[in-house]
């Protein structure tokens, strides 16, 4: 990224040890990425002069991480580091037990051992050679290549101690992948902190998804239980941890502030496209919203809350203020106001009230912190009707109303704004796409004038107005210059998109996923040698069949949910 963007990031910090530790992995439970912690108990074995489990599983994509490409030979090449928590681990016993060298070989296109935790100078092998403790027993790891780069079952051979084993190892899809983007902090989820993941590598999470989310450089994670697991880049305190630690290298449960741990999530709705503050919210069964992360000018809407600014580090509740429960909130890019549609269909601010005529005309003047101002149409009647509603780039609001109608208000720059808007700062009706629009999207833009929205029509056909990114071409409409009507996004069939500051990603409905915009650190998850920018959606060939959701932080690290 850029040095203004890099100036937001602390230069250290601590990680806080989560309350459900993942550890490497002994065996891989496949689609599970099992935690368990390797320990002598296999010593016991008495089966054989040399033992191997003779069946392992394992995770596509396991273990291969960072800066990693493959050679002709289909082994991994370059400076590669295997990440222990997403590769597998095979345990090797001797009988009687004694310190003795034991041979290992490898079969199978793109796997590879590797023998210790941090691997920097890794150099990727099928054959290693491992010494006994006195107790009989001694470890080695196996990596597994991306989906498309090598094979999905391996044979491991081990031979000593006068005997032979053989294991079969088959790799199956993990729950949920990142696949690129600025990551030291943790966001690859596997326990790598390297930037640059230029495969789709596997996080460290044990459960299957409802969904997936991404805020400015974090995840978070709902799982079918109901339960949230967070992780990556902290300092705002999104993750949740109770502080706010720059790196969070491995999925945590967070708490709220009474100690308990969320059984009940529904869903995050504040990271459609993330933004440029650190904010997680979350809706419970109840319908009660919940927040961590950063709590600027009271935009969280709690009641009493007049502390102005300040670190939510682990869930409260919020919304308090509002006149009805939530139906979807959009932060602004900078963090000073959120823009909130209810259950009643009204569109309602909080935050700084300096803000919000950036928005329209039909909200109050105001130059104080903590406001709560309702939309209103240029007759000072109320705006109702809005099922969903989304800002961009802090200058323009776009809602969605249950009829399907489009309305828009903002004070962006004319060749940004819809070609039938004409009167700034006024909310009024705009076009839409061909078709009954119904679903609508975002984008928080790293430009200034950079304001973009997607809206999805009944048809699952997905179009986009607005900047395409300083000839990024992050729209995925096939050019790199703006748009002032709508245009198709070429991606078919589509069930859902996200985005980051400076790429798209799309989800079609049979569960391939499709990269546009600017090649940063390694987003699309293809390796390295790409193009700078593809304004025409590619699908990404590394990343296993049947994706059901997905999500990309605004660092521009999309995450695949299966």
């Amino acid at each position: 990224m850029s040095s203004t963007n890099e100036a937001h990031r602390p230069d250290a910090g601590r990680r806080l040890p989560s309350r459900r530790t993942v550890v490497a992995a002994s065996a891989w439970s496949v689609p599970a990425i099992a935690a368990a912690t390797a320990s002598p108990a296999y010593a016991a074995s008495t089966e054989g002069p040399v033992t191997i489990p003779p069946a392992l599983t394992g995770v596509i994509g396991g273990g291969w991480s960072i800066y990693t490409n493959f050679g002709a030979n289909g082994l991994p090449v370059g400076a590669a580091t295997a990440a222990r928590p997403t590769a597998t681990a095979v345990p090797i016993t001797v009988s009687p037990a004694r310190a003795t060298t034991v041979t290992l070989t490898l079969s199978g296109a793109g796997f590879s051992f590797f023998t210790v935790q941090t691997n920097a100078a890794f150099t990727p092998t099928q054959t290693v050679t491992v010494t006994t403790s006195p107790d009989g027993v001694a470890e080695v790891f196996v990596a597994i290549p991306p989906h498309s780069k090598g094979d999905t079952v391996a044979t491991i051979t081990a031979t000593g101690n006068g005997g032979s084993a053989v294991s079969t190892l088959t790799a199956g899809t993990g729950f949920v992948y990142a696949t690129g983007g600025h990551t030291p902090e943790g966001q690859t989820g596997n326990g790598a902190s390297r930037n640059g993941v230029v495969w789709p590598t596997p996080l460290a999470i044990d459960e299957r998804l409802s969904s997936v989310h991404a805020s400015i450089s974090s995840y978070l994670a709902i799982t079918e239980s109901g339960t949230v697991r967070t992780g990556g880049y902290n300092p705002f305190a999104e993750v949740g941890t109770g502080g706010q630690e720059v790196s969070v290298l491995t999925p945590i449960e967070p708490l709220k502030k009474d100690g308990t741990a969320f059984t009940d999530a529904v869903r995050a709705v504040v990271d459609t496209c993330g933004s440029e503050q650190g904010l997680f919210v979350v809706e419970d069964s109840a319908g009660d919203w919940w927040a961590v992360g950063e709590q600027v000018s009271n935009y969280l809407a709690i009641p009493g809350d007049t502390t102005g600014a300040r670190s939510i580090t682990q869930w409260e509740r919020i919304g308090g203020n509002l006149p009805a429960k939530p139906a979807t909130l959009s932060p602004n890019r900078y963090g000073d106001t959120l823009v909130w549609s209810l259950v009643d269909g009204t569109v309602w601010f909080s935050g700084y009230g300096g803000s919000f005529r950036n928005y329209s005309n039909g909200l109050p003047q105001s130059t104080t912190r903590g406001q709560l101002a309702q939309l209103m149409m240029p007759d000072g009647s109320p705006v109702t009707g809005v099922k969903r509603v989304h800002q961009s780039e802090d200058h323009s609001v776009m809602m969605l109303t249950t009829d399907g109608r489009l309305l828009y208000s903002g004070t962006q720059v004319a060749s940004i704004t819809p070609a039938d808007y004409a009167n700034p700062g006024d909310v009024q009706e705009i076009a839409g796409p061909p078709g009954e629009v119904v679903e609508l999207w975002a984008k928080h833009p790293y430009d200034t004038n950079g304001a973009a929205y997607y809206a999805k029509t009944s048809d699952n056909t997905l179009w986009a107005i607005g900047s395409n990114g300083a000839a990024r071409g992050y729209l995925g409409i096939g050019t790199t210059t703006a748009t002032r009507t709508w245009a198709k996004v070429l991606v078919d069939d589509v069930k859902e998109m996200a985005c980051g500051a400076h790429n798209l990603i799309v989800l079609d409905n049979s569960g391939d996923v499709w990269f546009a915009g600017l090649y940063e650190e390694g987003n699309p998850g293809m390796g390295t040698g790409l193009p700078a920018t593809f304004p025409t959606p590619v699908k990404i060939t590394t990343l296993p069949p049947n994706a059901r959701t997905i999500a990309s932080t605004w660092w521009d690290v999309p995450y695949i949910a299966y």
